[in-house]
């Protein structure tokens, strides 16, 4: 995940480290770093059967979590009026004007898989918490949100190859798909050890609406009721 993770993320961050990027950017990164290093340390010691310093290192999460959740917010923010300025240029060179409430809705288009997953992300680790004195539903759960990881980073990977191939498909559904895939593979796995399907059934639901919701809704009124706040 780790090495994915910082191919994915080299053109757009790492590369530019030193180019004088926004502070927001250095900010929301060192804390994904954190809680990545958090979620590669908590099986280990799961694993180990040293349960107080998990114990310990998961209420260290009830801080860096809601951290992560605004920094993404923050980032998701600046990206929508990045956009907007971006976009205002690009038309102002080609001389074309478009209204004001068009630019809204396409600046909301393209926050669209950002809030998606950063709504998953939340989700997903608050029914962690929710369940943490039950083991399966815990693990799942927290599972489900680490799997929010690979939409940004395979989206950055497949971004440049739909372009230079000018392939008109929508690329986010390869890792939507990927998703669905590793949690029916984990479905099919409990269910051949026995074990409670609840929180596997229950996070590939939550997955599947929000993919039809991205696809489905993007320009409807309620998708833009949840963008608004952004702007």
């Amino acid at each position: 995940m780790i090495p994915l993770t910082f191919f994915g993320f080299n053109p757009s961050y790492f590369s530019k480290l030193f180019t004088g990027l926004p502070s927001i950017f250095h900010i929301h990164v060192l804390f994904m770093i954190m809680w990545i290093a958090m979620i590669l340390v908590q099986p280990f010691l799961i694993l180990k059967k040293k349960t107080k310093p998990h114990k310990a290192i998961g209420k260290l999460s009830y801080f860096l979590m809601p951290v992560v959740l605004l920094t993404t917010w923050l980032m998701i923010r600046h990206s929508y009026f990045n956009f907007i300025t971006d976009e205002t240029a690009k038309l102002a060179r080609e001389g074309k004007t478009i209204s004001a409430n068009e630019m809204i809705i396409n600046a909301a288009e393209y926050m669209n898989i950002g809030v998606l997953y950063w709504l998953w992300l939340g989700i997903f680790y608050t029914l962690a918490v929710i369940n943490r004195k039950r083991i399966v539903l815990h693990a799942t759960y927290m599972f489900a949100a680490v799997l929010t990881l690979l939409g940004p980073t395979i989206d950055r990977i497949l971004i440049p190859l739909y372009i230079n191939y000018n392939l008109n498909v929508n690329f986010f559904i390869v890792t939507f798909i990927l998703i669905d895939i590793l949690l029916a593979a984990l479905l099919i796995y409990q269910w051949k050890k026995g074990i409670n399907l609840k929180g596997t059934i229950a996070a590939l639901s939550i997955y599947v609406f929000g993919q039809v919701v991205f696809f489905a809704l993007p320009r409807m009124y309620l998708w833009r009721l949840l963008i608004d706040p952004f702007s």
